[in-house]
Parts: structure tokens; sequence; C-alpha cells
């Protein structure tokens, strides 16, 4: 399952789960303000009145791209590309202000190897996008391949990044980057041991990732960062998990869902003393769950969106098509105690990759297209295209398919 994984997550993110494939060299370095043939991948809200959605946009080949929410409209937000590569993949984003945020992705250079990029937003435009260094995220040889999980800003002079990093013929190893003051870093206490599959910062002292011990005897767990360095994992109960997302509002309160390595959705929940893990009976059966979101702006709220993908075949294959797949797309509240079904996603919704939440009543989600939550019903309320990826679907696959390959020997 780890290399199905490995495929499913950059190749399946060209086509919307989790992440963007954006064209390199020899392309527009912007998309045009009145073109606008887009498809959103991540968002970050801080308030009703400031979202940051990022994606991109065009056919075939395509431009980096942002879009701000004002409360009452989208407005295009200019990306620089970058040159020298064969494509981008946009991962996430967080804003820790109106004012503040960072994008990251990742990019395969012509060469082979896979890099990490950031942008950053000063409440006014995008930086250049800048190369993470190498050491930080541990990408060794001529060919690494980084793969981000995901980013959390809780301030504007500190961000943590979380992924993993191999190389062909060698195994995967965890990584986190910090961004201290606009400087990327290896945080104190260096590498945590955990593959993460996503982080959550409270503040610039306290951080949480879930993922699994390296190794065939792979267990779940959960990994602190204190300011001062990786306490020592703690090893969940249960099977292994083969995505997951976490969100804490304290250093006594996080909400996790996952799907295990046997696609059955799982609740983590901390309570400051100890990790609780059970089964999610509203999640549904006979699910190939590949994409998780999670957003919790309360102790007693969380709003869940899961991407499921009934068509197991295309998961495990996902270059055998050139369309985009059908998704099952579902969320969930968290009320403190349990996880329950929430009103059905709007008609037409497809994978969803993303949510970001303000309250209770107030969250914004991403399938490409935009939906605002406002505590009963689903509005859409930016049409994106979900086709804009498809033309980099056969470059990925085959380079994401080469690599794992070539790592696992299959």
């Amino acid at each position: 399952m780890r290399a199905i994984a490995l495929v499913v997550g950059i190749v399946l993110a060209s086509i919307g789960i989790g992440a963007a494939v954006v064209g390199g060299t020899g392309l527009p370095r912007t998309y045009s303000a009145s073109a606008r043939n887009i498809a959103l991948v991540d968002e970050s809200c801080v308030s009703s009145t400031f979202c940051m959605a990022v994606g991109g946009a065009g056919t075939g080949p395509v431009a980096a791209a942002a879009e701000l929410w004002d409360g009452t409209r989208w407005s295009p937000e200019a990306m620089a590309g970058l040159s020298g590569v064969k494509y981008l993949i946009l991962k996430s984003i967080s804003c820790a202000s109106p004012r503040w945020c960072l994008a990251l992705g990742g990019a395969e250079l012509s060469a082979g190897a896979f890099i990490a990029v950031s942008w950053r937003w000063d409440g006014d435009a995008w930086s250049e996008p800048i190369t993470v260094p190498s050491a930080v995220v541990r990408a060794e040889g001529s060919k690494p391949i980084v793969l981000l999980s995901n980013v959390a800003c809780p301030s504007e002079r500190f961000c943590l990044a979380v992924g993993e990093t191999g190389a062909p013929n060698q195994a995967f190893v965890p990584f986190a980057a910090a961004l201290v003051d606009g400087q990327w870093m290896k945080p104190a206490g260096g590498f945590p041991e955990l593959l993460p599959e996503s982080v959550s910062c409270v503040s610039a002292s306290y951080c949480v990732t879930i993922g699994n011990l390296p190794g065939l005897a792979a267990r779940a767990g959960v990994q602190v960062w204190n300011g001062r360095g990786w306490a020592p994992e703690q090893i969940l109960p249960g099977r292994p998990i083969e995505l997951g997302a976490i969100a804490c509002t304290s250093r006594t309160s996080c909400v996790g869902l996952a799907a295990n390595d046997t696609q059955e959705a799982v609740n983590l929940v901390w309570n400051g003393r100890v990790w609780t893990v059970a089964r999610v009976p509203s999640a549904p059966a006979n699910s190939f769950l590949v994409g998780i979101s999670i957003s919790c702006p309360t102790v007693h709220f969380c709003l869940s969106v899961v991407s499921d993908l009934p068509d197991t075949s295309l998961a495990s294959n996902p270059g055998a098509s050139s369309t985009v797949p059908t998704f099952r797309p579902f969320a969930m509240d968290w009320n403190g105690t349990m996880w329950r079904r929430a009103p059905s996603l709007p008609r037409g919704t497809s994978d969803v990759t993303s949510v970001s939440c303000v309250g209770p009543s107030y969250c914004m989600a991403v399938d490409s297209s935009a939906l605002l939550w406002n505590g009963h019903t689903w509005t859409v309320v930016f049409h994106g295209n979900p086709h804009v990826f498809r033309a980099a679907v056969a470059s990925a696959s085959a380079s994401a398919s080469q690599s794992v390959s070539a790592q696992t020997g299959q």
C-alpha cells in the first residue's frame, strides 16, 4: 500500500486530490485575470472577509494561481512561476493574517529531482518563488523526491512544514522545515521520527504531527514539537494510517481524522493527557478514501471534508484513464464528543481537497471550485474547472511511477 499511496499522492494530485500539477519551462508566469480558467487546491481563511486560495489556471500546461476572497467576491492575485522545471505541484497554504500567507509546493526539475518551493504573501502581492534549501528537507543525491504533506503558520514569524523525502532505491525519511522570520531552517531538535501525514500548530512552541513510524512494521503515531525539539513519539492503538489530518485548538485539545490501511475511517482525540482512537460510524462503508481535511475553529466544533473514490481500480492505476474520476465527497462535523454527517455538499461537487473554518457558521472548502458553509447549507461561491490539470496527468503519472518503482523494485 505504501507504493500505491505514493503514486496516488503524486499523480491523483494532478487531477485535484491535494495538489495541482502546474507547468514549468516556457509557460506563462502568471495567468490571465480575464480567462480565470482555474482549479483551486487549498485555501486558508482568517476571517469571514479574508480567505486566500491557491491552485492552477489554464488548459494543458498551466500557471500557478491564487484567488482572494473578501467576503463577497473572489479576485485574482498573480503568482510567479518557476523556470527550469517540468511542473509544479501546489500543495498547501496557511495564512496567519490578511497580510501574511505562505504557500508551498513541489517541483520536478528536468533532471528528475523533486524539490520544495514556497511563496509568501505580504498583504499586497505574492513573492517570487523560493526553493527550500535541500538540507532543510533532507534532499540528498542527484534525484531526491520531496513529498510535502502540509504547512501550518500560527504566526507571521513562524511556520512549520512537514513531509517526507526519498530517492530511487532509498527509503523515504521524514522531514520538518521551519520558516522563522522569513528564513527556512531545520527546526530546533532536527527532524521527527514519524513519516508525517499532517501537522497543526497552536503556537511557535507547540505543533503536533500524525503519521507512521517508517519500516515494514509501521505503526501509527503522534509526535509533538515543543519549540526546543521533538518529544518521543506516542504510538497509537490500531492499524497504520494511509492518510489523515489533524487540527489543534490548544495544547490540551486536538482532533484528527484518518483512514487506516484497511480504509476504515478513525477518529483521534487528544485531551491533554491521552490519545483515544475510535472508528467513525458515520463514514460510508466500501470506501477508498483519497483525501481528508479538517478545520477546528473551537474546541466544540470541527468540520471535515472527505473525498471517497469508489473506483479502486483507478486509484491503484491512476494513469489508466484520462477522465476525471467520479468521487463521493462528504462532510462531517464534530461537536466535541462525536462526528456526525453534515448536510450534503452541492450536487456536482468533485474531490474536496481542503476546508478552512473561522467559526461554526463560516467555513470555506475547495474542490476546484469554492464552497461556502454558513452553518446550515453549502453554497458554491466560485466555479472552478476540474479538467484544468488533465493534460498533465500522463507526465506526472510517468514520472511518479518511475520514481516509486525504482525505490520499491516493483
